[in-house]
């Protein structure tokens, strides 16, 4: 699977395919609602920009430059196994389109900032501190996944 970064150019795709969501969607595997998994989906944006805080459950390990790379580039996210701290997996606190609207938001702010300072570095809670160059591709593969869950993939 190519990693591509969320940027301007490949915002718009993602930005379809979180129109297509709909409340009643149920996931293919994990625990979180449609509307939950939209909340954490803009809650790890604000984490990432640096609007919000997250514990650090990072460690030498995922630390490293190796393992980092991996993680970024090669590897993908398991379904159903890695649990998102709190302070990442809200209760929403509208409804269902008025978070949706704030994710797309979010994004925005996002693509704008790594645009702006592709090398400022914030909290990621397994990698610990990465740019946010680093970030556009874990937000492509934390996108992709998640919407992936929901069953909005890109080949639709």
């Amino acid at each position: 699977m190519t990693r591509l970064p969320l940027n301007r150019q490949t915002a718009p795709a993602f930005e379809r395919r979180i129109h297509r969501l709909r409340p009643e969607m149920t996931a293919k595997f994990g625990s979180m609602t449609v509307h939950r998994m939209v909340a954490h989906l803009e809650a790890t944006f604000r984490v990432s920009v640096g609007t919000a805080a997250c514990e650090d459950l990072s460690n030498v390990f995922l630390r490293s430059r190796p393992i980092r790379w991996l993680a970024i580039n090669v590897l993908p996210l398991p379904k159903g196994v890695i649990k998102a701290p709190a302070s990442i997996t809200p209760e929403p606190t509208t409804d269902f389109e008025g978070s949706r609207k704030a994710l797309l938001e979010q994004l925005t702010n996002f693509v704008e900032a790594a645009e702006a300072e592709p090398d400022r570095r914030t909290l990621d809670p397994w990698l610990g501190m990465i740019t946010l160059r680093e970030w556009s591709k874990v937000h492509s593969i934390h996108l992709d996944h998640h919407l992936g869950q929901f069953g909005v993939t890109r080949s639709e």
